[in-house]
């Protein structure tokens, strides 16, 4: 099974319905999908929302079942290969 990284951050006008200025869209990666998902905050809040799904996502991959997600140490730039802003 493919692992998923994640491939941009960029600030995004607010999803339709939606009010405020501080949004952010992201996209999540594997060999055969993308997630494209909005979040409200800083950068640096989406950044570590956008690192959770990453690990989340992987740590499906190898059977762990999603009630028992444990925060894994994964290196940062194998989920975020993004360089810091």
């Amino acid at each position: 099974m493919s692992r998923y990284k994640l491939v941009s951050i960029e600030k995004s006008a607010p999803p339709q319905g939606q009010s405020g200025d501080n949004w952010y869209c992201y996209v999540i990666a594997s060999a055969t999908s993308n997630i494209v998902s909005y979040r409200r905050g800083t950068l640096a809040e989406t950044r570590a929302v956008a690192r959770e799904c990453v690990m989340h996502l992987n740590s499906q991959l190898v059977g762990v079942p999603s009630r028992e997600f444990v925060r894994r140490a994964y290196p940062v730039a194998d989920v975020d290969p993004l360089p810091a802003a």
